[in-house]
């Protein structure tokens, strides 16, 4: 991008946007005048996952100063933040900051805020439509706020579809490739659609099988399972990004593993948040202490850092492949 080829890969000799809808990655391009190194990349990802940490404590710390560092204590705790860190770059992970940002405009009634966090989300990556289109609906069913409700929730249906059916196949002068990972379904969006509407059951089967539910489990173990429903209408904003993941043929994707759920842990997070300050001082400290509570609980069983029940010492130390690749 810095050399005049917009977005170029040299992996598979095209634009990266074949795959994904990702114009966010242009505005990174400028961090390697800083350094030249592809972990710039990395620290950005990094940076970001603490900066939503960070937009989620000014919400406790707006009514309950001295719960909001344990909350976010227990926010860096989470085993979910670890996995996506010790893995790879990914897209989805750096829509995180945005999301946030988008949450707490919303939760400060600063619209122009969360259009912000909303418009930067978009560009990350194509599926955060589903995102903005909830905190439209919320706007309108649960702020009554027609004005700005109305149009953000058109913008999500409307970029989400239009990004399935015609940008990106049109870059990749084909379907939509990311229809493969719902393969059981169907070929094509529509045929997944209708099996799905017409065979209710096989979807609940499918949606709430062994693996799912143990991914549901590890998701919200960390906030003692039934904390964001505190402020369930903040929680249902990620409720229909979390169902297309359990609907997926792809089992990392069904299971909510790896760094699908990325996007929604602010979403998660942000009810936390939003529903401690609805509580009086004593009830958030009960909340608060079953949070840390459960957090450690998550950490001991899951978490990949040190002391984690997943740990590993060799994701720490570069391999042979590392070494190789660096050459």
């Amino acid at each position: 991008t810095l050399h005049g080829r917009f977005l170029f890969t040299t992996i598979t000799g095209k634009s990266i946007l074949e795959f994904h809808f990702t114009q966010y990655m242009a505005l990174l391009s400028p961090l390697f005048l800083v350094w030249s190194d592809v972990r710039v990349i990395f620290l950005a990802q990094l940076v970001g996952i603490v900066v939503s940490g960070l937009l989620l404590y000014k919400i406790v710390e707006n009514k309950h100063p001295l719960l909001a560092p344990i909350f976010l204590l227990a926010f860096y705790l989470n085993p979910m933040l670890h996995q996506v860190t010790l893995l790879e770059l990914r897209r989805v992970t750096l829509a995180m900051p945005f999301v946030a940002l988008a949450l707490f405009g919303l939760y400060k009634d600063k619209r122009w805020l969360m259009l912000i966090g909303l418009g930067l989300a978009l560009l990350v990556k194509e599926d955060m439509g589903l995102i903005v289109a909830m905190i439209g609906l919320y706007l309108v069913f649960a702020k009554r706020d027609l004005k700005w409700g109305i149009p953000i929730a058109v913008l999500g249906i409307v970029w989400t579809f239009s990004m399935l059916l015609w940008v990106i196949p049109s870059l990749t002068e084909g379907d939509y490739r990311q229809l493969n990972y719902f393969e059981d379904w169907g070929g094509s969006l529509g045929e997944i659609t209708t099996n799905m509407i017409t065979h209710p059951f096989q979807v609940l089967q499918v949606m709430f099988d062994e693996h799912s539910l143990r991914g549901l489990w590890r998701s919200m173990l960390p906030v003692a399972i039934v904390l964001p429903f505190l402020a369930f209408d903040i929680f249902l904003i990620g409720v229909p990004a979390v169902a297309v993941m359990l609907l997926s043929s792809d089992q990392s994707l069904h299971s909510l593993d790896r760094w699908y759920m990325a996007p929604v842990i602010p979403v998660i997070y942000a009810a936390v948040a939003i529903g401690l300050t609805r509580m009086n001082r004593r009830h958030a400290r009960w909340a608060t202490a079953a949070l840390l509570g459960a957090t450690i609980i998550a950490y001991i069983a899951y978490s990949q850092a040190p002391l984690g029940g997943r740990f590993d010492r060799q994701r720490y130390r570069l391999t042979d492949r590392h070494e190789a690749t660096w050459e």
